[in-house]
């Protein structure tokens, strides 16, 4: 296995750890440990939540960012 999972709590680690040795890739492994997070860290992580993913694909150099933030209604926005 080669990768690194950075989480808020050693369930969520294990998760995108366990997929990582299952042969799957980074993106894999993000999504699963975002979903063992949504019961192993129930008081500061849920579904409704917000984010940002930066991807990178190293045999063209390209990468794209995901903004998943949400807008209120009523800000002008």
């Amino acid at each position: 296995m080669q990768g690194m999972i950075s989480a808020g709590g050693p369930e969520t680690a294990a998760a995108g750890a366990e997929i990582l040795q299952q042969g799957g890739n980074a993106v894999d492994a993000a999504v699963a440990a975002a979903f063992a997070s949504f019961v192993a860290e129930i008081g500061v992580v849920h579904l409704g939540g917000s984010g940002i993913a930066q991807l990178y694909a190293p045999q063209t150099g390209t990468s794209v960012v995901y903004d998943f933030f949400s807008n209120m209604p009523g800000l002008g926005q």
